[in-house]
């Protein structure tokens, strides 16, 4: 959602606009939201970058079957052991091999 603030005569003040994430607590000014997904359509939910990036490697990862056993059984795991990290993998749940939207798929070797 957009929280919007005015000056005392009434008109937008655009520098004290606010975006908030309608997924977690998370909000930031609006002006210099471009990580943001704001889409165009007021009645549609907004997203700050790590819920962006979570929700859209969820629909890939439903889409999606492993390239290296071809389960469709791919599941969100979180890269790094640092809590801001916002990257996830998609990790198949019989060899293991996984799918990093940056680097691409990784195999496991057999026996899984």
């Amino acid at each position: 959602m957009i929280i919007k603030a005015y000056h005392p005569n009434g008109t937008p003040d655009l520098r004290r606009w606010l975006v908030q994430c309608d997924a977690c607590p998370a909000q930031g000014p609006l002006l210099g939201s471009e990580e943001w997904f704001i889409p165009k359509n007021p009645d549609m939910f907004m997203y700050c970058p790590g819920c962006a990036d979570y929700f859209t490697m969820r629909l890939i990862s439903t889409g999606l079957s492993c390239a290296g056993c071809g389960n469709p059984n791919l599941k969100l795991k979180r890269v790094g052991h640092h809590p801001s990290s916002r990257t996830q993998d998609a990790v198949c749940g019989h060899c293991d091999s996984y799918l990093n939207p940056y680097t691409g798929w990784h195999f496991i070797d057999p026996p899984f």
